[in-house]
């Protein structure tokens, strides 16, 4: 790993908490991931939403670090948001509290400047357990494509990966492969000075299609034929 500034990978929004270990047997934590399920996260049949977690990020992060003691020298990942106050617990268990940094909500024209600072932005999905695509596109999605960041993108087929990938902008990991996560977040670091040279940018395909002000004229053109339909029957 070069000497140089750390590489920043940053998060913003909600991220559901979950440890697997503690999932498997404690009747208690299963219960408590349930109710979440129930009232925080919307509720789709056959999808896994552990892989919408920074528990496989933060176990990636752990053995990168078991074999550089100064991994906090070349590797910062700031998280904030709605994010599970457990999450704070479990970096300091793993033992990467001195490159995990936690914090709460900030407005909006704060998180816009974070994101400027980052270097690569985190995005994990939810994961469909039948043949069908996961259809969940987080918010935070629009703001990464506006910023043209490199996305360290853990899920399987989704319609929120094709998109972060046809842009030109994605750095796939399977969801749950500590090892693959790993290799990319070295890689990243590795090539922290040359991003740009790693991504490719489809600047017409984001414009024309997640640009606001576009996606406000597809908006009108819609109500636009609801209200001409309704007129006319």
């Amino acid at each position: 790993m070069m000497n140089s500034k750390p590489l920043i990978i940053g998060y913003s929004g909600a991220l559901f908490y979950f440890r697997p270990e503690s999932a498997k047997n404690n009747k208690i934590e299963i219960l408590r991931n349930i109710i979440s399920k129930w009232l925080w996260e919307y509720r789709v049949n056959n999808v896994d939403y552990s892989t919408r977690t920074a528990i496989y990020l933060f176990k990636a992060i752990k053995k990168l670090k078991e074999n550089c003691q100064t991994l906090h020298k070349h590797l910062s990942v700031e998280i904030w948001g709605n994010i599970h106050n457990d999450y704070i617990k479990q970096i300091d268990d793993m033992e990467i509290n001195d490159i995990v940094t936690i914090q709460g909500y900030i407005p909006k024209n704060e998180t816009r400047e974070k994101i400027k600072q980052c270097d690569v932005m985190f995005l994990p999905l939810e994961t469909s357990t039948n043949s069908q695509k996961s259809f969940f596109m987080p918010a935070k999605m629009f703001d990464y494509l506006q910023f043209k960041k490199p996305v360290l993108l853990l899920s399987k087929e989704s319609d929120a990966s094709d998109v972060i990938v046809r842009a030109g902008l994605g750095i796939v990991t399977d969801p749950k492969d500590i090892d693959e996560i790993a290799d990319k977040i070295k890689y990243l670091i590795d090539n922290r000075n040359n991003l740009s040279e790693i991504i490719q940018p489809d600047d017409d395909y984001i414009y024309n299609n997640y640009h606001f002000k576009n996606i406000s004229k597809k908006l009108a053109h819609i109500f636009d034929q609801i209200v001409e339909e309704y007129s006319n029957s």
